[in-house]
């Protein structure tokens, strides 16, 4: 249910991630059922036009239910599990588009036509309300407070998952990072490390507004506070403590 509800139309563009229809309710739903509606089309096309064909058929509708016998797909605020049925199923939407018989002018502009709809009716809506206009560095947050605890000679940070990680990325490991309790630990031996760390030299990394004392590992007046846009980090004062 959530593949055809929920991450269908995230990975359309027709769906916010906190779960707005960017569209409007009716005109996304309509959305919707087209393009599925095209696809069982491209489908069927498909299924007579020989073995090769069949191929691209049984994996577009196996896609769609593969993911479905794992627990964690569940999860669908972001489409992300998407990324396995989306792809096959524009092929196979495509290639029947392609096999179209009609007069070889249609069939130039075709794709044409079908690419600029795409563009004007899913992707440009998406941009302008979800993501925006206006230009920006996507790593910004994860430089500034790289550049921030080599400044201060830190190299153990602990914070939110999504935010501490990007770091670990950004300075391949240079940095070692642990999660806030209870999110998955996915680098355990960077989580080890900070462990092992005193905790004059471990960094806390808070969303703006949102500090939680028990985190610290020191009482709070030992810390440095560094506002960064969004974010409050603190880096003990004594370091080499």
């Amino acid at each position: 249910r959530g593949n055809f509800s929920q991450i269908l139309p995230r990975d359309l563009g027709l769906r916010e991630p906190a779960g707005g229809w960017v569209t409007g309710r009716f005109l996304g739903v309509v959305l919707v059922v087209a393009f599925v509606a095209a696809v069982i089309w491209a489908l069927v096309r498909l299924w007579k036009l020989g073995l090769a064909a069949r191929v691209v058929v049984v994996m577009a509708a196996a896609s769609w239910f593969t993911l479905g016998v794992f627990a964690h797909t569940a999860f669908v605020v972001d489409g992300r599990y998407g990324i396995l049925p989306f792809p096959i199923t524009v092929v196979a939407l495509g290639t029947a588009l392609g096999h179209l018989q009609s007069p070889s002018r249609v069939r130039r502009l075709l794709p044409v036509g079908v690419v600029a709809a795409w563009v004007l009716v899913l992707v440009l809506p998406y941009q302008v309300r979800v993501i925006g206009t206006k230009l920006s560095d996507p790593n910004w947050m994860p430089t500034r407070i790289a550049a921030e605890l080599e400044q201060r000679g830190v190299n153990h940070l602990v914070g939110d998952y999504f935010d501490v990680l990007q770091v670990s990325y950004l300075t391949e490991g240079h940095v070692a990072t642990q999660v806030f309790y209870p999110l998955p630990v996915r680098y355990p031996h960077l989580e080890a490390r900070v462990d092992a760390a005193s905790p004059y030299k471990v960094a806390i990394l808070f969303r703006a507004g949102a500090v939680n004392e028990a985190f610290l590992k020191l009482p709070l007046e030992a810390y440095e506070r560094i506002d960064v846009p969004g974010y409050e980090l603190y880096v003990p004062f004594d370091v080499g403590g």
